[in-house]
Parts: C-alpha cells; sequence; structure tokens
C-alpha cells in the first residue's frame, strides 16, 4: 500500500518544525508522506493546486492565516475538485471552534476539527486513521451549514451584496436573504462581523505553550528538548 501524501500548514515556525519531525520520525511515517510544509496560506493553497497527488491537509489556523471566506472556498470548493479524495484535519483556537465546526462539520472532505490546544496524541490518532482508512467518513448533513448556507455566506463575507448573490445563482434575493439568516443562527450569530479568524496577542502565553509542546515531541520522537526557542 503507498505512503498516503500529506501537506502540512503552521504559521508558527516551532509548531511546524515538530510536526515534521514527529510526522517523519515516528511509527506515521511507514503510512504517510510529508511532502509539503509550508507556514503561510497562500503558498498551501499553490501548493494544493500544483501537487499530483494529496490525500491529508493539516491546517493549523493561527492569527489571519485565512479569513472565513477564503477558507470556506478552498475547503469547500477549491479543495475537492484538486484532490477530490483528500482529508482535512482543522485546528484551531478554542474561541474559534464552534464557528469551524458550524461551518465545516458537515464536509465530506473534513476528516476532523480539534483545537490546536489539544494533545499531540489526538492529532496523531486523527492521522492515523486517515491513513488506514478506505474511503471517506460518512457526514452527518445536519451537523452543520448546508451547501447553500456555506455559499451564501462565503460571497456575503467576499463582499457580495444579497442582490448581487441572487443574480449569480439564478435565485430571489429573498431566498439568499433565508439562507443568511439560517446559516447565522446556526452559529448562533445576529450579524457577520465575528466571522473572522482574528489575530490574538498572547506571547508569554504562546510562549509557555510552545516550550510543552517541544518537550511533549522530544519525549516522543526521543529527542533532547531545546534550551533555547522563539515563537514564531
Amino acid at each position: 500500500m503507498r505512503k498516503k501524501k500529506l501537506v502540512l500548514q503552521c504559521s508558527c515556525h516551532f509548531t511546524r518544525m515538530g510536526l515534521e519531525a514527529l510526522i517523519n520520525e515516528s511509527e506515521l511515517s511507514a503510512s504517510v508522506e510529508l511532502v509539503a510544509s509550508t507556514r503561510d496560506a497562500t503558498p498551501c493553497e499553490s501548493l494544493l493546486a500544483e501537487l499530483p497527488v494529496v490525500d491529508i491537509v493539516v491546517l493549523i489556523l493561527r492569527n489571519n492565516d485565512y479569513n472565513l471566506a477564503s477558507l470556506l472556498e478552498l475547503i469547500g470548493e477549491r479543495l475537492p475538485h484538486w484532490h477530490p479524495s483528500s482529508q482535512v484535519v482543522l485546528m484551531g483556537n478554542l474561541s474559534s471552534m464552534n464557528v469551524l465546526k458550524r461551518c465545516f462539520s458537515g464536509l465530506e472532505n473534513v476528516w476532523s476539527i480539534t483545537a490546536s490546544s489539544a494533545p499531540l496524541a489526538a492529532l496523531l490518532k486523527h492521522l492515523q486513521e486517515i491513513a488506514a482508512a478506505e474511503k471517506m467518513k460518512v457526514k452527518d448533513p445536519r451537523a452543520g451549514l448546508s451547501q447553500y448556507e456555506r455559499l451564501v455566506l462565503r460571497k456575503l463575507l467576499g463582499g457580495e451584496s444579497l442582490n448581487q448573490i441572487a443574480g449569480g445563482l439564478a435565485i430571489h434575493y429573498k431566498t439568499v436573504s433565508y439562507y443568511k439568516r439560517s446559516a447565522l443562527a446556526k452559529l448562533g450569530m445576529s450579524s457577520l462581523s465575528p466571522l473572522v479568524l482574528n489575530r490574538h496577542n498572547a506571547a508569554p502565553a504562546r510562549k509557555a505553550i510552545m516550550m510543552g509542546l517541544w518537550k511533549k515531541l522530544a519525549i516522543a520522537i526521543k529527542q533532547p528538548t531545546p534550551q533555547k526557542y522563539e515563537v514564531g
């Protein structure tokens, strides 16, 4: 059985380096091959469009890596076109978990949505499950937004008006308004303004988290813990 090809995107340099080492030097390396690793969202999208085979995509969302509109377009539209059988592992801040789960949990190509503060064992478990899976999980369509709710939400966040969306989709603007209200109700929000993955200024806490991460990685791959580090 061939190794499944994995693409990793994470804006934090040390988290990314640690995960690369964990993927390449753990037992996961027998079934998964890391073919690309990048810091920024734009190069990641370019790689996903250019690579001939991608089976697993790990996106660790920090700061303004993606806004919700671009993330909806990438995961819901572009990625299924480029790599129809690929599976996505999303990791984000606890504050964004509800939005991420509501927006993406119903998509067939999203395997898991996990807080970035979760133990490394949780990420490894998801990757091992994907590596061993012969077919995609069956999703519950009631778990999140419908296809039209996601589409309308993405277009609204992209700056289109209700009338523009209605014209583009050849439906009545009241129908577009219904999808907007329905999507916001499912997300537990009254307006579009909170639907952006904002920057978080928490450098001291991030340093502590990173040192703990390095210690876990050192144990996992049996390497000495580095004495010096920076927060990417």
